[in-house]
């Protein structure tokens, strides 16, 4: 079978300039296979193969199937028959494969095809194209190899990373918990399950609540609330395998995985830093010779019950004859004579009452409403008699101090603390002038 009408020459030299190679086929009893069927090459068909004699690509059908990749055949051969069972009055197919051309290096192409089917759906006729895409395939192909190849350095820049994430934590003294934007925890190092007793596989895969005290479980949205803290550093508090509650400082950072938010928390046991500060304050607010509240702490309990609207009386003291132990006994004597006289005051102290050294052999007392004049004078007198009782010294001596005790009452003598001790003190000094060893009420 040649192509011999003026169509199918015209047909022939378009394709021929077109760079496209044509067949055809008379199917001989709807089977494609028969013996009787015939095939038929364009020249330019051959020419896309690399053959320029005839003789050396006949038209039979087995001249094109020996060319077919071996990892093409099969599938060339499905969509073919599958075309040819169509029933339609003409059915199409459009593939790509390689072929094995004259220099026997394989080569891709595509192929476009029409089977007609008579009225009976037996196939009749087969033609189509031949169109050499192999540059474009193999560009793709380098592309693709080429994206591959950047993705897995990416991949292998990101292992790294991970890998260099997770030694860093491993070894970090602060814990490191990272959750997603739903709070289910998803990574927690050797330092969060040590500080609070909660081994990972204990914890990853659920919800950071189970380390959060109950006032802070589900009281909002996870992600919101943490966005919130990003990049600042705050205190808060978790609650450990036993129950405890930690104070704890907090770093939160973010970041993006499949478009949706992560959570890094950075946190740091605060509990010694917290006994550090609470002693501070302690050593800030007492006295450390006799572990009594200081002047400062005085200050800050007047200003707390004015504050308070509170009636109260303050009873300034200060010890007569303390100057002669030390010079009679040393200075580790009047030390123990201070000790003394804090402890007696303490213990004689009523209830809501509040005592304190402000320095040197001055005390000061505070004593809640309901006193009169004549009962603080009446207590004061007893606290000069708690004082003057002797204080053992080493050899066998002892000391001797007695004392005079100068009376404020508040609201009522003045509403602000710096007066009212001033108005104490100078009753004092006014019962020192008087003779010592008595009390002083301001009038």
């Amino acid at each position: 079978m040649t192509f011999t009408t003026t169509d199918s020459e015209v047909l022939l030299l378009l394709g021929e300039h077109a760079g496209v190679g044509l067949w055809d086929c008379i199917i001989a009893d709807g089977d494609p296979y028969a013996a009787a069927t015939r095939w038929c090459w364009s020249p330019e068909f051959r020419r896309l193969l690399g053959f320029a004699d005839p003789r050396d690509f006949p038209n039979v059908l087995d001249a094109l199937l020996q060319r077919f990749h071996p990892d093409e055949l099969a599938m060339v051969l499905e969509v073919f028959d599958s075309t040819i069972a169509d029933a339609a009055p003409v059915a199409h197919y459009d593939m790509k494969f390689r072929l094995r051309c004259a220099d026997d290096g394989y080569r891709w192409f595509r192929s476009i095809g029409n089977i007609k089917h008579d009225a009976e759906g037996r196939a009749t006729r087969a033609c189509g194209s031949l169109i050499d895409i192999h540059d474009g395939e193999m560009a793709v192909a380098a592309l693709k190899q080429q994206s591959e190849r950047d993705y897995s350095r990416m991949a292998d820049a990101h292992a790294a990373a991970q890998q260099r994430f997770y030694q860093i934590a491993a070894t970090s003294v602060d814990s490191i918990v990272c959750t997603d934007e739903d709070g289910i925890v998803t990574f927690w190092n050797q330092r969060s399950a040590e500080w609070l007793g909660i081994p990972a596989e204990a914890i990853i895969g659920r919800h950071l609540d189970m380390v959060m005290p109950a006032r802070f479980r589900g009281r909002d949205d996870f992600c919101r609330r943490h966005l919130s803290l990003v990049g600042n550093v705050r205190e808060f508090e978790c609650i450990d395998a036993a129950g405890r509650t930690i104070p704890v400082e907090v770093s939160v950072s973010t970041w993006l995985e499949g478009g949706r938010h992560c959570f890094g928390l950075i946190s740091r046991d605060l509990t010694k830093r917290k006994a550090q500060e609470a002693m501070l304050v302690e050593m800030a607010l007492h006295d450390s010779l006799t572990g009594l509240p200081n002047r400062l702490a005085f200050g800050e309990r007047m200003t707390a019950l004015l504050a308070e609207t509170r009636s109260f009386s303050v009873l300034m003291i200060d010890l007569d004859g303390f100057k002669s132990v030390n010079d009679n006994f040393g200075h580790e004597a009047g030390d123990l004579v201070l000790r003394q006289a804090a402890a007696r005051l303490s213990q004689a102290l009523p209830e809501g009452g509040f005592v304190a050294r402000l320095g040197g052999d001055e005390f000061a007392l505070i004593l809640a409403a309901g006193e009169t004049a004549e009962t603080v004078r009446a207590f004061g007198t007893s606290l000069i008699a708690i004082l003057e009782q002797p204080t053992p010294l080493d050899g066998g001596v002892v000391a001797r101090v007695s004392a005079t005790v100068g009376v404020a009452f508040a609201p009522q003598a003045a509403d602000d603390p710096v007066t009212l001790l001033r108005l104490a003190d100078l009753a004092l000094y006014r019962g020192k002038r008087q003779g010592r060893g008595r009390v002083c009420v301001h009038e």
